[in-house]
């Protein structure tokens, strides 16, 4: 309104410019050299027209930008508004069918015949050993990560690292206590360029020829951060992402020295990430377990994976900032014999307990698998059961599914 008001005075001031002048051309007393002045006047008459519409003009296009940049707030506002629901919609899905995953197990753990005299929540050796436990098949057991060994996966993986575009997916690590997911798994999601089978893979088995297995790591840990922020926000502190290190990413100062300053910068990291590495490393030493110590100093907390050692290690484990023991489902309930002086999975449980380290039952795949944990005293598994992977997309790659229509 007050551009429309300067531009018609601006009109008015020309007309009184050329009245002014043709009042001068009619008076004829003036001198000679006076005469220039009607000229003048007209010709700032006609300067001051143009120079208001000018401005009309780009007031015009100034404010057809603005509603062009509010409008598009606008919609980036509502997409982020309805991701956001729909995210926490999914979550709110996964929990409630755990919850009822759960009571189902729960209640086919306390239908079993229990034994007459119960001291603890961790039954003895001879009464785990006593109960008939099926093997599952080789077919029916989750596989930590299959191998991707082919030319498509291996430049699939190089391509998204390069590109800085690695997706993830999640698998939930539930609690029976809970009835809900407290952590989620965190993989890598794998799409061939040929079109072949999709993969998720969460620790690589082998290096890949052409694929540096840090920066890979470094990728996933990047994504994970994205993703946590995307699908959690500050509910990411309660159910933190697990990712899965090795020593090729511990071996790399630049990429742990980038992460110690990201949990720096962001004070609500650290309780995000849990990095789950192979019990081996605890015991390695030299820049290993510098950049191991490098972690846990700047807060992160790390999940051990096929520990083995005896039971008064497990108190050292903790001190080193291990909160977390990783065990497959099958050695804690002594399907599996390693060697001879190994902890019974109950005792191990127990121990872990002792030490304020929680177990996490992994590879859990059928009924009998959940109730016998149940029967432990278990509280945290992931595997099948409950849940497999599932991709979580990326910006761009929601981006580029709006594109095609999906």
């Amino acid at each position: 309104m007050l551009r429309k008001g300067a531009f018609f005075g601006a009109v008015v001031l020309g007309l009184l410019s050329v009245l002014e002048a043709s009042r001068a051309q009619s008076a004829g007393a003036v001198a000679a050299e006076s005469t220039l002045f009607p000229i003048a006047a007209l010709i700032v008459a006609a300067i001051s027209v143009a120079v208001a519409a000018m401005a009309l003009r780009n007031a015009r296009k100034a404010q057809t930008d603005f509603l062009r940049f509010s409008r598009s707030i606008e919609m980036a506002l509502r997409d982020l508004s309805s991701r956001s629901e729909r995210d926490a919609a999914s979550i709110g899905e996964l929990n409630r069918k755990i919850a009822e995953e759960i009571e189902t197990l729960t209640g086919m753990a306390a239908a079993q015949p229990q034994a007459a005299e119960t001291p603890s929540p961790f039954p003895r050796r001879a009464e785990i050993e006593a109960r008939p436990v099926a093997v599952p098949p080789a077919a029916e057991r989750a596989p930590e990560a299959e191998p991707a060994t082919s030319e498509a996966i291996r430049q699939a993986l190089a391509s998204a690292v390069a590109a800085g575009e690695l997706e993830v997916s999640l698998q939930p690590i539930i609690s029976v206590a809970q009835g809900a997911a407290t952590g989620f798994e965190v993989h890598a999601h794998v799409e061939p360029a040929e079109g072949g089978k999709p993969l998720d893979i969460r620790r690589m088995a082998q290096p890949l020829p052409g694929l540096d297995q840090a920066a890979f790591e470094a990728a996933l840990v990047r994504s994970a951060v994205s993703a946590s922020r995307r699908q959690l926000g500050t509910a990411s502190e309660r159910m933190p992402f697990h990712i899965a290190i090795s020593e090729a990413l511990l071996g790399s100062r630049a990429e742990v020295d980038a992460i110690a300053e990201l949990a720096r910068v962001h004070r609500g990291l650290p309780a995000s990430l849990v990095f789950s590495v192979p019990a081996t490393l605890l015991a390695a030493g030299g820049e290993t377990r510098d950049r191991l110590d490098q972690l846990t100093a700047a807060g992160f907390r790390i999940a051990v994976e096929g520990w083995e050692g005896a039971r008064a290690e497990l108190r050292g484990t903790r001190a080193r900032g291990a909160h977390f023991l990783k065990i497959p489902v099958n050695r804690l309930l002594d399907r599996e014999r390693g060697r001879r002086r190994q902890l019974p999975g109950a005792e191990l449980a127990e121990a872990a307990a002792e030490a304020g380290i929680a177990v996490i039952a992994t590879g859990v795949v059928r009924d009998d698998d959940a109730v016998g944990l149940i029967d432990l005293g278990i509280d945290l598994m992931e595997g099948e059961r409950f849940s497999g992977p599932r991709r979580v997309r990326s910006s761009a790659a929601r981006q580029a599914a709006l594109a095609a229509g999906m």
